[in-house]
């Protein structure tokens, strides 16, 4: 049973930085001031992490923040499967996903949030021309790419599907639990089957960059495997 007065954050983790706990929880704390009748959970899922820096940030959230749960996935098998694993682990009312360094500024977090209060089932953020000017020119190109074949191919109403932040309620999270793949196309996968359902409302919300944000940048290795994702979902919907 949902929890409506429960907001939980759920973050993967793959060896992050140093001081990236520090992070968490000055975003946290920031989150929290900003809702203070609003019970905030954070959710950790570990997925493979083998450093030492992961280790220790844990032990120091661990007694900062009480409302935290950590989950740990021994191999590493992709955000999307921590993701989900996350989010199938957790009871709340309202769920955001969103990265470990929180990319996107607290203003946006909250309008995601907003958004599923106000009867999104799931709250999309998107990005305007400005984002592409903070982001290098790979990156950049990946993600027009990514953009152009899904208006044109997959031909689902919202082509921005890998925004790294996304809230959704219950029946938001039952859709999401669908989702198969392991890597980073679950977004767009996310984003087909909430489109297809009639008994979703799918909600865009536009959303900013932190600034001083260096999104990483992804290996040829992860961006053929990810093609190849992109192959069966347009054969799945081709055959939906």
């Amino acid at each position: 049973m949902s929890n409506n007065s429960q907001l939980a954050i759920i973050l993967p983790v793959f060896n992050p930085p140093a001081r990236w706990d520090k992070l968490v929880l000055e975003r946290y704390t920031e989150i929290k001031n900003s809702l203070p009748h609003k019970n905030v959970s954070i959710t950790i899922v570990n997925d493979g992490s083998t450093s030492a820096l992961y280790q220790n940030g844990i032990n120091n959230l661990s007694l900062t923040i009480r409302d935290l749960s950590i989950i740990n996935n021994k191999v590493n098998k992709g955000k999307g499967n921590a993701l989900r694993t996350g989010v199938a682990a957790t009871v709340a009312g309202f769920y955001i996903l969103t990265d470990i360094d929180f990319p996107y500024t607290n203003e946006s977090m909250l309008a995601v949030y907003e958004g599923e209060k106000k009867g999104a089932d799931v709250a999309m953020g998107t990005r305007d021309h400005l984002y592409y000017k903070n982001v290098s020119w790979y990156r950049a190109a990946l993600s027009k790419m990514l953009r152009f074949f899904i208006r044109n191919l997959l031909k689902i109403p919202f082509d921005d599907t890998q925004c790294g932040l996304k809230g959704f309620n219950e029946k938001g999270k039952a859709v999401f639990l669908q989702t198969t793949i392991n890597r980073y196309l679950f977004d767009l996968e996310f984003t087909m089957l909430a489109a297809r359902n009639k008994n979703i409302k799918l909600v865009p919300l536009p959303v900013e960059l932190r600034a001083g944000i260096r999104l990483s940048k992804m290996p040829l290795k992860i961006l053929l495997q990810e093609a190849v994702n992109f192959i069966k979902l347009l054969f799945r919907k081709a055959n939906g």
